[in-house]
């Protein structure tokens, strides 16, 4: 979910020289999937008034494996789409209909892929193309193998611990001390004091 919302399409406030609009839609995209991933949770907001950087505290479910499709963020996931309510085509990457305001479908059909393949696509299946041989469609799974934990209030004061998978069970490395940790443990511990995950 956090993943979705990192690539979701913004608009920003942007004077063009050329045809003098005021707004502009930015979006984020991978060039392509790395063999390890690493994620950095924003924990930490500016707090004006006391100049200082204040820790988020919100429990953040952190998923275990991550699936995503090998064009994930891409620019091929921005086709254009037509409008269910006024049928107007927008751009892949408006978010709202411009002439309705309606919502961009959460999924726009492959519009050259059998209706299969794209059932399919949406629910991570194998499909069988028409010598019966199985296809699996391009995904990458990521497992988390490493977090490292922020333990304080704020970006000035605090601890670092990390949690390592060692095969099948996972370690709390805490300076020089180094434990096992069960698995429930561990899973909490991250959720709620994750800042960067490596899967």
């Amino acid at each position: 979910d956090l993943l979705q919302k990192f690539f979701a399409t913004t608009i920003v406030e942007y004077k063009c020289d050329k045809c003098s609009n005021a707004k502009a839609h930015v979006t984020s995209s991978f060039a392509s999937l790395p063999n390890i991933l690493v994620l950095h949770l924003k924990r930490f907001r500016p707090n004006f008034v006391k100049r200082t950087y204040e820790k988020k505290t919100d429990r953040i479910r952190i998923s275990q494996t991550l699936n995503l499709p090998d064009d994930a963020g891409s620019a091929k996931n921005l086709k254009d789409w037509s409008c269910q309510k006024c049928t107007f085509k927008n751009a892949g990457t408006i978010p709202k209909c411009q002439i309705c305001n309606t919502e961009k479908p959460s999924t726009i059909y492959n519009e050259n892929a059998t209706k299969d393949e794209d059932i399919a696509k949406d629910s991570c299946l194998s499909i069988k193309n028409q010598s019966g041989v199985a296809k699996q469609l391009a995904t990458s799974k990521y497992d988390l193998q490493a977090a490292v934990l922020h333990q304080g209030t704020t970006a000035e004061a605090g601890h670092y611990v990390t949690h390592v998978k060692d095969g099948k069970k996972w370690k709390r490395y805490n300076d020089s001390h180094v434990s096992a940790i069960d698995d429930s443990s561990s899973r909490k511990k991250v959720d709620n004091e994750g800042y960067l995950l490596f899967y």
